[in-house]
């Protein structure tokens, strides 16, 4: 008689002695030819080792009989709530986040996001052979062998890393921003790997890997034998356990005593009770899989993980509800059952929810629906897509103008065509209008569920910029229809919309914010004044570079045609050197605007107006940059080409000022850091912003020079 535990080998599964609560994602250095090109990294962090060896059991650990799971209604699932990051949001949030992170995709094969939670923390040993891991510059190290998609199984990677165990452990405690991208990969996957076991571990104490064979055994325990039971079931038995062990060894001491030649074989008996001992110890270490917090604090306001409830004794007969309840939901997962599958997840909402009443007297229901619906809406890829459109539009304009002039005169309409270019100028401004109706509303929706102003981190400042930027150009181009404002509103919507999406794809983008910004008035003047004022900039330094082009260009025509020519001309770019000096009075106001906003703010908040911290720096500067060039132009001191390019060199400045000082990771503006490794994106942007300066100036001037020698006037 034996007793079967689903594993014959010995399981050591204490690879969680430390865990590290910040995630860190690498980053890719993202440019931008005239808006903006920089990269956005999350911290970094450390990354606690893993143990190899205990790894190999673990595909089969907690292996249920193989079934096949038919396809479920996920839509009451996806709504539990679970407090992750400070904020209590929906499983279908927590599961993006994390997929997002590991495999840098929103679905991974044919499973979506809220599906591959499923199936981690209901059928765990399933997910450890999935392809999860995105792999880049780590083939050599871990000695993976080459996939096209480079994604990785965590068993794969948890062999791999831990032949890799002694590097990763000294990269641990190296400094972070000194290591090289394969090395800062490494020491990432490593951490990444431990928060995915530790999820995958999070429902293990419901799930029935004990069994008892020896009938004798279970008549002492008082329990059925062949009958699997969890572990909440098998912790009941522990202290008949403990007994029968210890009169066990006793039991062999003292025939050892005896006689000591006495064998000291094990009866199958016995060596069932050790087993189901060292499974129980063993389980034990799951106690420390805490990120999953589905539990509502009925005390505080922090919820708990199942494990770590069971670890404070913080039961109650609510709890017991919801253990019996996700019990439940294993076991319809396991089934197949999909009509109880839904029913239990409507009852496990609506507990889970009425004890966060209970305690919060506020109920997040709605807020889970409507993140629910943020989610899955993709309101801000749907305005990255419309912008697209008119993109292509303006750009094929000649095309279908043409087209349509052809269709026009086969059909009687030969005056103006089928399709003219008021048309496609209405249509355009339709694909830009509906862009920013749908981001708006993406905005609006983040600050319903935040239940705080747009603006409070580096993503959505991002978000907002692009917003008053793109509908900038909107107007624009209602004013002049000249394609001028849909270049503007374009290049920003798009450029900006993929810094967006990179961003979101480092972690939670709805964060918490800490105290000190959890001033919805200071939010709501101050950093919102100075993100209109890094909008103001951008399209001036944005209205500069179009003026250079036609600078440009104009002369390159004159040297062609050897005709007199003076500058742009008034009715070529008058219109620009105007938009261009009330753009830098604009920024110019809202950047004082906000600066002493911010000081008073600093005042209420650290206990003084001005500190020299790089932020505050950083608005200064931009401020001090935005009052030279305007003092140079009015005094005449420089051409208006010259101060087209120092408007070009703003947007320099605005970088240096929006992402460059976050770089330093000092200051009390901590919430805005991020790596070291936007370095290369920030020295790319500025060389190609200098770039487009000097040959621009450079070319103009060369025309200019030999225009005096062929006789003309500049």
């Amino acid at each position: 008689m034996t007793i079967n535990i689903m594993t014959r080998n010995k399981i050591n599964l204490s690879i969680y002695h430390n865990l590290y609560s910040r995630f860190n994602p690498l980053g890719i250095c993202v440019i931008g030819l005239m808006l903006l090109g920089m990269s956005i990294i999350s911290v970094a962090s450390h990354a606690d080792e893993i143990d190899a060896d205990a790894l190999d059991a673990l595909d089969e650990l907690n292996a249920l009989n193989a079934l096949e799971i038919r396809q479920l209604d996920y839509s009451q699932f996806a709504l539990l709530p679970v407090q992750h990051q400070g904020r209590i949001k929906p499983l279908d949030s927590f599961a993006r986040i994390h997929l997002k992170i590991f495999s840098h995709r929103n679905k991974l094969g044919e499973l979506d996001a809220i599906e591959w939670l499923a199936e981690v923390i209901l059928s765990p040993e399933k997910s450890y052979n999935r392809p999860l891991f995105k792999i880049r510059n780590l083939h050599g190290i871990l000695q993976l062998p080459p996939k096209e998609d480079n994604l990785y199984s965590f068993y794969q990677i948890s062999i791999a890393l831990g032949k890799q165990q002694q590097l990763v452990e000294e990269l641990r405690k190296s400094d972070y921003s000194q290591l090289t991208l394969a090395q800062q990969e490494l020491v990432d996957l490593s951490y990444n790997s431990l928060v995915f076991f530790d999820i995958s571990r999070s429902l293990s104490l419901f799930t029935p890997i004990f069994n008892i064979e020896d009938a004798r055994l279970a008549s002492y325990l008082e329990i059925t034998e062949n009958s699997p039971f969890n572990y909440l079931d098998a912790i009941k038995l522990n202290n008949r356990l403990n007994q029968f062990i210890e009169e066990t060894l006793r039991s062999k001491q003292d025939s050892r005593a005896k006689d000591p030649s006495s064998p000291a074989d094990f009866t199958a008996t016995e060596i069932a009770a050790l087993a189901f001992a060292n499974l129980l110890g063993t389980l034990n270490n799951d106690k420390k899989s805490f990120l999953l917090k589905v539990l509502p604090g009925q005390w505080s306001s922090s919820w708990t993980s199942p494990w770590e409830n069971i670890d404070l004794g913080d039961g109650s007969p609510d709890i017991a509800r919801l253990f019996a309840l996700w019990q439940e939901l294993l076991e319809d997962y396991t089934n197949g059952d999909n009509e109880k599958w839904v029913t239990t997840s409507e009852l496990l909402l609506g507990e889970t929810l009425a004890l966060y009443d209970s305690a919060a007297s506020a109920s997040p229901q709605w807020r889970l629906k409507l993140e629910l619906f943020y989610n899955n809406a993709r309101l801000f890829l749907i305005g990255m897509l419309l912008y697209m459109l008119a993109a292509l539009v303006a750009i094929a304009s000649p095309l279908i103008e043409r087209i349509g002039k052809r269709i026009g005169k086969r059909i009687g309409k030969q005056k103006h065509g089928l399709i003219n270019d008021y048309k496609i100028g209405n249509l355009i401004l339709a694909f830009i209008g509906g862009g920013i109706i749908t981001q708006v509303m993406g905005i609006v929706i983040r600050m319903i569920i935040l239940n705080r102003p747009p603006v409070s981190n580096f993503h959505e400042s991002l978000l907002f910029v692009m917003v008053i930027i793109v509908a900038v150009g909107y107007g624009l181009e209602l004013v002049k229809r000249n394609y001028l404002g849909t270049t503007i509103a374009c290049t920003s919507g798009i450029i900006l919309s993929l810094l967006g999406f990179y961003y979101q794809g480092q972690g939670d983008s709805m964060q918490m914010l800490i105290a000190v910004l959890n001033t919805n008035y200071w939010l709501a003047t101050h950093v919102i004044v100075i993100t209109m004022g890094y909008a103001a900039a951008i399209v001036t330094s944005i209205l500069a570079h179009s003026y250079l082009a036609k600078y440009v260009l104009h002369q390159h025509k004159w040297h062609k045609r050897h005709k007199l020519a003076s500058g742009l001309g008034r009715g070529q770019a008058e219109y620009l050197y105007n938009y261009m000096l009330g753009g830098s009075l604009i920024a110019l106001f809202l950047m004082l605007l906000g600066t002493l906003l911010g000081g008073i703010w600093a005042d209420q908040s650290w206990g003084r107006f001005w500190g020299w911290d790089p932020k505050e720096n950083g608005a200064l500067l931009i401020i001090l940059w935005l009052i030279l060039m305007l003092h140079a132009r009015i005094t005449s001191s420089v051409t208006p080409h010259v101060f087209a390019a120092g408007l070009v060199a703003l947007n320099i400045v605005v970088v240096l000022s929006w992402f460059g000082v976050n770089l330093l990771n000092v200051g009390l503006h901590s919430y805005g850091f991020i790596d070291n490794n936007a370095l290369l994106g920030l020295f790319g942007f500025i060389g190609l912003e200098v770039a487009y300066i000097a040959m621009s100036l450079g070319y103009g001037a060369s025309c200019e020079l030999q225009s005096s020698r062929t006789g003309g006037r500049a």
